[in-house]
């Protein structure tokens, strides 16, 4: 399974993302080279959002005002009822599950 790298966006973006007033825990999905960011309560669900307008970028997930977005990594994917995970591989075009 080849893992596209991540652009980690402007310190700039990153700080305007955490300062949003109420909207404290949800996930925002950043695409780095415009600085754009997409919410969700989810990551599903900010990342349907970011593909709709942006469909082969790769994108930088924050959780707003946290410094992480998920705190277990590898318990990430597993974390997804089984219909959420595959909508989510499938999203970013993983072969995993296959």
């Amino acid at each position: 399974m080849k893992i596209p790298k991540v652009k980690r966006p402007s310190e700039e973006v990153l700080t305007k993302v955490h300062s949003l007033k109420g909207k404290k825990g949800m996930l925002a999905m950043i695409e780095p080279e415009t600085g754009e960011w997409f919410l969700g309560k989810t990551a599903l669900e900010a990342l349907k959002k970011a593909k709709k307008k942006y469909p082969d970028r790769v994108f930088y997930c924050v959780r707003i005002g946290s410094p992480y977005a998920h705190e277990h990594k590898v318990f990430f994917l597993c974390s997804f009822p089984n219909s959420e995970r595959e909508e989510f591989v499938r999203i970013f075009k993983l072969s995993i599950f296959q």
